[in-house]
């Protein structure tokens, strides 16, 4: 990782400034009808001062195409086998800004992280 590195991510990862993380990326896999593909506004963060991990549930877990809205997954406790880690990197927490993005009556948070080399 140069310096610092600026991660835009779909979804609330709200980790203190001065914390210590791993990040890694991975690539989703494909369907029957679509290549495999790198998700770099996905990423999987583990706070290492506190051990809480932020991600995705494909991170995790094969999800079906009839999914529930409001209803949890069973997610096993490590990332999946199956998924080809395209980035990892260590850092420190320097900046963090959570914010919900709308569109119409469509809205996600968005965190942006910025980190420095450790």
């Amino acid at each position: 990782m140069s310096d610092r590195v600026t991660l835009e991510c779909v979804g609330s990862y709200p980790i203190p400034v001065g914390h210590r993380v791993e990040v890694r990326m991975f690539e989703a896999p494909g369907g029957l009808l679509q290549s495999a593909q790198s998700r770099p506004q996905e990423p999987s963060i583990l706070d290492r001062d506190t051990g809480v991990v932020y991600g995705h549930a494909w991170h995790y877990a094969k999800l079906s195409s009839a999914l529930t809205p409001w209803q949890t997954q069973p997610l096993s406790p490590e990332v999946r086998a199956d998924l080809r880690e395209v980035w990892r990197a260590t850092g420190v927490v320097d900046a963090c800004r959570v914010v919900w993005v709308t569109m119409g009556s469509v809205g996600f948070p968005q965190t942006t992280l910025v980190l420095r080399s450790a």
